[in-house]
């Protein structure tokens, strides 16, 4: 199978020939503050309210992917976060899971939260996500008033043990 890609940055690319997760980079440098800095950070420019200062306070970024995909028809990418980033430094996906449809054609974002009690930067062509492409289906709805009975019913969260 072949996907069409248009990047006008960084190159995402498979780590190697058995990577399920396309890795996708960003085109820029970035630095993710953690959240309990962000407080004292806040409480020393209260009064500065424009500009870069208060980008800065966010511990969250939006990664610049430059990057779009001709999906096959059938398949959809889902975005997850990179398991190294998301266990040593709690870098990870806002969103946990993005979803790329196949016949969406604009820059695919990557929102990223840091989670972690030290700043993060991110250099430029870092790999900071993954997409997985997965096949569907897309099954007619039937709607009723009844469904039918299973030993675990409506029992929810749980309640098949641990």
């Amino acid at each position: 199978m072949q996907m069409k890609v248009k990047c006008t940055g960084e190159k995402p690319s498979y780590a190697d020939k058995y990577a399920a997760g396309l890795d996708l980079r960003t085109n820029e440098s970035v630095i993710i503050y953690p959240k309990e800095n962000i407080i004292k950070k806040i409480k020393k420019i209260v009064n500065k309210i424009l500009g870069k200062e208060v980008e800065q306070l966010l511990n969250i970024v939006d990664i610049k992917s430059q990057l779009a995909m001709e999906i096959p028809e059938g398949y959809f990418g889902m975005i997850v976060a990179r398991s190294g980033l998301s266990f040593k430094y709690q870098i990870k996906l806002i969103n946990d899971v993005g979803i790329v449809d196949s016949n969406f054609r604009g820059d695919i974002g990557i929102r990223l939260i840091n989670e972690g009690k030290e700043l993060y930067t991110i250099e430029k062509g870092d790999r900071v996500a993954q997409m997985i492409l997965i096949p569907y289906i897309q099954p007619v709805l039937a709607y009723v008033y009844e469904l039918s009975e299973t030993d675990r019913g409506t029992n929810g969260f749980g309640s098949t043990g641990k």
